[in-house]
């Protein structure tokens, strides 16, 4: 189920809406629907672990990576920035995932870009966005 709510960016709090049950219920009465804090949890779990799987594989790699970045603003003008590597794994079949996903502090100077882009790639730790 964490799946699907993350690909579909159903938001946590639609598991408690009062008309979801009787719906499921409907479809199969057995199945009892997760709260939204079991389901950030698991959501929660599934990131760590991803992580740790990133960090491994990325540890034991042969070859050399590259780093992008993305900046964008949004419509509410909070700046974010991505960044992803980019390397050969060992079939050597190119790979790609992101890293690190943050909010960049206003202003979005030289100094507050190489403060985020530094942090995360030098522990080579992801970071989910500071407002999850």
């Amino acid at each position: 189920m964490v799946k699907f709510c993350i690909h579909a960016e159903i938001p946590f709090l639609k598991f408690e809406v009062p008309h979801l049950q009787p719906w499921i219920d409907s479809l199969q009465p057995s199945f009892q629907i997760k709260g939204r804090h079991t389901i950030r949890d698991d959501a929660m779990k599934m990131y760590k672990g991803m992580k740790k799987d990133i960090e491994v594989e990325l540890q034991n790699l042969d070859s050399r990576i590259c780093l992008t970045s993305d900046m964008w603003t949004s419509l509410q003008n909070l700046g974010y920035m991505s960044i992803t590597t980019h390397y050969m794994n060992a079939e050597f079949n190119y790979k790609k995932k992101i890293i690190s996903f943050t909010d960049v502090k206003y202003p979005h100077t030289g100094y507050a870009i190489e403060e985020e882009i530094v942090c995360p790639a030098s522990t080579t730790h992801s970071t989910p966005s500071r407002g999850s």
